[in-house]
């Protein structure tokens, strides 16, 4: 197969330099215009893809070399960006920021294996001619694709004397600026984007799509994106394994709504039927299922609410208990657990792991990890290794002992995950496209139950 469709990277300087702002700005812009524009994020991020959907209209999907390997992001790609008009990919960090103290897995390193041009956000602002000194250092420092760059927050009244410094110095493209306005930022934090806030921050996108419409040259941008590379990859083919109907509870409300969208696709294209449910709002799961999935989200923001509900906590405790198979990411993973304690109070939860999380004001295990199974259960083999990421302000008295985790970077192991022949349930993520057995073998466990209970 080969990647032929018109795509840009979007990448800056460093985090919080705005490239969120711009990716959504365009995204919205285009979309105002009718063009159909993918939206995708490289790395394991959940907050910018949501950000991205509210932006485009359409749903945004991860580019994460570690979790998905080479042929997963080129399958990604491919499956989405070639249904659209053009595919808008937001960076990671600072432009060459990897692994460790590498550029593995950054936003130079997509560009330069999937052949996309990338424009750099960068802000000049202190700078006069050294503007043109520190984007030499990036255009030179190691392979890239960077093709032109975009002003942020400077005024729109020099952004002729910036471009001139860049372009005659440099040879380098200037396709506009956004000029600083408090009113579209977004701010890091850990919480990010919360279902309550949704609809100012769509009031910051119009407002950053009215600015990138009437001071970016989008019809340039969408020109370089024509300029793509055609790398060839070979195709992944998806198929239905099932011999029934499978149906898969899905959580997803304000508490959970952390999953990667090809999870969900793969599991579709697999043969699932996913059916969503609220762990705050229903009082029972859909009828039907043969299983259940709880990704990860912010149950600390909704613990009273998780806490009262009982009908669908005795549900779901029940269904497991009886052998209905089960994957709980992260915030999954607490929800499965005995207690969560914030703030010094203690809320009930599932009771289905023996375990009490705490909430922390600090990042606990964060990164990447390789996990390596310690023994046979419903996804993985004994031995199997595959990688993973954390993120997340709690810690548990319990974090499960069937897979061993090992830090890329620092190699520091601990034990995690509690696995069995119808529990996955850990802080870890995991992307389907980089194991894809243990999307098959949970299905085929699911099926498998619904046999046995029919």
């Amino acid at each position: 197969m080969i990647l032929n469709f018109p795509r840009i990277i979007i990448a800056a300087a460093g985090s919080t330099a705005g490239k969120t702002t711009i990716t959504c700005g365009i995204l919205r812009a285009l979309k105002n215009r009718n063009i159909k524009a993918c939206p995708f994020k490289i790395g394991p991020d959940y907050i910018d893809p949501m950000i991205h959907k509210i932006a485009s209209g359409e749903k945004s999907r991860n580019l994460d070399l570690l979790l998905m390997g080479r042929n997963g992001i080129f399958n990604s790609l491919y499956n989405f960006g070639a249904k659209s008009d053009i595919s808008i990919i937001e960076g990671v960090m600072g432009y060459y920021d990897g692994i460790g103290t590498t550029s593995d897995a950054s936003a130079a390193d997509i560009g330069n294996i999937t052949q996309t041009p990338c424009v750099l956000v960068f802000n000049p602002n202190g700078m006069a001619v050294s503007c043109a000194a520190a984007l030499k250092g990036f255009l030179e420092f190691r392979q890239n694709t960077v093709r032109a760059v975009i002003l942020n927050n400077i005024k729109p009244s020099i952004l002729n004397y910036y471009k001139n410094i860049i372009e005659n110095e440099l040879g380098l493209e200037v396709l506009g600026c956004l000029p600083f306005d408090e009113e579209i930022s977004f701010k890091s934090r850990h919480l990010g984007l919360i279902a309550d806030e949704t609809e100012s921050i769509d009031k910051k996108i119009n407002k950053a799509a009215q600015l990138c419409s009437e001071y970016i040259d989008t019809d340039r941008l969408l020109e370089i994106a024509k300029t793509a590379g055609k790398p060839e990859f070979e195709k992944i083919y998806i198929k239905n394994i099932l011999s029934r109907k499978v149906k898969i509870a899905a959580a997803y409300d304000n508490a959970f709504c952390f999953y990667y969208e090809d999870n969900l696709e793969i599991l579709r294209k697999m043969g699932a039927e996913l059916e969503f449910f609220s762990p705050i709002a229903d009082k029972k799961l859909p009828d039907n299922i043969s299983g259940i999935y709880i990704g990860g989200g912010y149950p600390e923001l909704y613990l009273k609410e998780l806490s009262e509900n009982i009908f669908i906590k005795d549900a779901i405790r029940s269904s497991v208990k009886a052998g209905m198979p089960i994957i709980a990411e992260c915030g999954g993973f607490m929800y499965l657990q005995e207690s969560i304690e914030y703030k010094l109070k203690k809320y009930d939860m599932c009771k289905i792991i023996k375990g009490r999380c705490r909430m922390s004001d600090r990042l606990s295990n964060f990164g990447y990890f390789k996990l390596k199974a310690n023994t046979d259960n419903m996804l993985f083999k004994k031995d199997c290794e595959v990688n993973a990421h954390e993120f997340h302000y709690s810690e548990s008295d319990n974090n499960g002992s069937c897979f061993t985790a090992e830090k890329i970077g620092s190699g520091k192991k601990r034990n995690c995950i509690f696995a069995d022949n119808n529990i996955f349930a850990g802080y870890p993520h995991v992307n389907f496209y980089g194991c894809l057995n243990a999307a098959h073998n949970f299905l085929k466990a699911c099926e498998r139950w619904g046999l046995s209970e029919n």
